[in-house]
């Protein structure tokens, strides 16, 4: 760390409020002109004392903080401690540069964000970008009024949108006109339980890059009817093909349902910049080769609470997304990929990977299924490039690490067909045309979290 460059050691201290950076302060003569820069950037309010606190640091007699310097603020008071109304706004009054407002761990903060929306107008929050809450405030309407007065300056945004939320307004087509207010958007959180349709939610936001469609609240998954992706008033819906303007979109999160050569071919003509795709909460079971002919230029992907009931679905993520160099597994059931003694195969020979993470979870899950013990895990990874290389973790050992294998016994064929046949291990099988690094990680009965450096 004394070593790290100062530019660098102020990022680092940018995610540090207050508090935080007053200790690291105390730390070296390096971190001590790095953590000053930007002191009072973000500032943390634990309870009413620290609100008053603020205050007289603000309009006491010798002023020691200045208010247009607080550049993130967070409320994260108890519902027994709360700050009051008055406080709340007069602070929020006095920081005229805010960029990033949130309200969490409070029930009071839903009377804050409705005050928050009843005082806009003797508000100078100009350099608003975000106002964060948590995730089920963002379900009330309250919130939902109170950034949309915000709209054309906010550059993040964590929504719930329902019929009611758009009743008021009167135009054809409803969700387009209501998200159009939010045009400097370049990352959305999207709760729906109404249709949506993706187009018109990329047009009426076109600076967005990060776009994350999540369930519903109550049931958690996203209804089929309710996503599509021209809605049915759009004029890009119809029979003549019109040059559409290329999206600014880097990132998509969707559930696995929608996951359809419609939409794969709908993001090849309309994006252009797509590098990172995150699919989730589904069960997959199209064709594995749907993709085959995608332009996509992805180049991360990462797969999470997704079950794959297709023997070919994970190897075909190398046909679909051919410039691929990094893959998550996270959570994932992979009906296919294991046998009765809970090996498991991932067949990724087509791809020059950087970085793959597994969740190895789901042996130890699959092993108490079975009322079976697992004592060891042994990873082999075949690179059609450097040949094999093995590593083993002994579930019960103390350092919690997967160990590199390099005797002739242990790599000879014998001893790989007994490993396979034990119950009592699970090996894992990776076979990819090269790979630098392997995260194995999971978090059961006991906990792991290991990177690997296949280059060591």
């Amino acid at each position: 760390m004394p070593n790290l460059p100062l530019e660098i050691l102020r990022q680092v201290f940018d995610h540090l409020s207050r508090q935080c950076r007053l200790q690291c302060m105390l730390v070296c003569k390096t971190w001590y002109p790095a953590a000053l820069s930007g002191l009072d950037s973000y500032i943390i309010l634990r309870n009413r004392i620290d609100a008053k606190r603020m205050l007289r640091q603000l309009l006491g007699p010798y002023p020691t903080l200045q208010g247009n310097s607080v550049r993130r603020l967070s409320f994260m008071t108890s519902s027994e401690d709360y700050v009051d109304t008055k406080e709340f706004i007069q602070i929020l009054s006095i920081c005229s540069h805010l960029e990033v407002l949130e309200l969490m761990d409070s029930d009071q903060n839903q009377t804050n964000v409705a005050h928050l929306h009843r005082a806009r107008n003797c508000l100078q929050l100009q350099a608003i970008k975000a106002i964060r809450v948590p995730y089920l405030l963002s379900k009330s309407h309250e919130y939902a009024s109170a950034v949309y007065v915000h709209g054309q300056k906010l550059t993040e945004l964590d929504l719930y949108i329902d019929l009611e939320c758009l009743s008021d307004i009167s135009s054809s087509n409803k969700m387009y006109t209501f998200l159009s207010k939010f045009s400097a958007l370049k990352q959305l959180t999207l709760h729906f339980s109404c249709e949506v349709a993706l187009h018109d939610i990329l047009e009426a936001c076109p600076q967005l890059e990060r776009l994350h469609l999540a369930g519903n609240y109550t049931t958690g998954t996203l209804p089929k009817h309710d996503f599509m992706l021209y809605s049915p008033s759009s004029s890009s819906n119809s029979s003549v093909e019109i040059k559409l303007p290329k999206f600014k979109l880097r990132f998509l999160c969707i559930n696995a349902t929608f996951l359809t050569q419609d939409l794969i071919d709908y993001l090849s003509k309309n994006t252009k910049k797509l590098y990172e795709l995150s699919i989730l909460d589904g069960e997959f079971v199209s064709n594995p080769r749907f993709g085959f002919h995608s332009m996509l230029p992805i180049m991360s992907i990462k797969l999470q609470n997704f079950t794959c009931k297709n023997s070919t679905i994970i190897q075909g993520l190398g046909w679909w997304f051919p410039q691929l160099a990094r893959i998550e597994l996270e959570g994932c059931f992979l009906h296919s990929a294991a046998d009765d003694n809970m090996n498991i195969l991932i067949d990724l020979y087509r791809l020059n990977l950087d970085y793959l993470s597994l969740d190895l979870g789901v042996v130890i899950r699959y092993a108490d299924r079975k009322s079976s013990t697992i004592h060891k895990i042994d990873l082999e990874v075949i690179q059609s490039t450097r040949g094999q290389a093995f590593y083993q973790h002994k579930v019960r050992e103390f350092d919690g690490l997967f160990h590199k294998k390099e005797s002739y016994l242990y790599a000879r064929n014998f001893s790989k067909g007994k490993r396979i046949r034990s119950v009592q291990s699970a090996v894992v099988t990776i076979k990819v045309k090269s790979l630098n690094y392997i995260r194995l990680h999971y978090n059961t009965r006991n906990k792991l979290n290991h990177m690997v450096n296949l280059n060591a």
